[in-house]
């Protein structure tokens, strides 16, 4: 019997500013963290996602003030793909 798609955050990466906003919401211990970026370069933390923890609760995504946290229905070969990269997609999803 196939696994039911479950609900996961997405984060888009162009949308993301790393103001750590969402990570104040996330009701589940370092589920989202916030790394890389460097002051010299100007770049800003990315925020990531533990898709193996993600709930689906969907609060981050309705607390981000930049949209750029998305929680999409996703299959377990969907979520193996997106763990590489901590759920950081380059274009909402639909787009990819």
């Amino acid at each position: 019997m196939a696994e039911k798609p479950k609900n996961k955050a997405l984060v888009e990466r162009d949308a993301c500013v790393g103001c750590e906003y969402c990570v104040n919401w996330c009701p589940v211990p370092e589920c989202l963290w916030m790394e890389g970026g460097e002051q010299v370069s100007g770049s800003l933390p990315m925020l990531h996602v533990n898709l193996e923890t993600c709930i689906g609760c969907k609060l981050c995504e309705q607390n981000c003030p930049y949209d750029a946290i998305h929680i999409y229905k996703l299959n377990p070969d969907e979520i193996e793909r997106f763990k590489p990269d901590d759920g950081i997609i380059p274009l909402p999803y639909h787009k990819l």
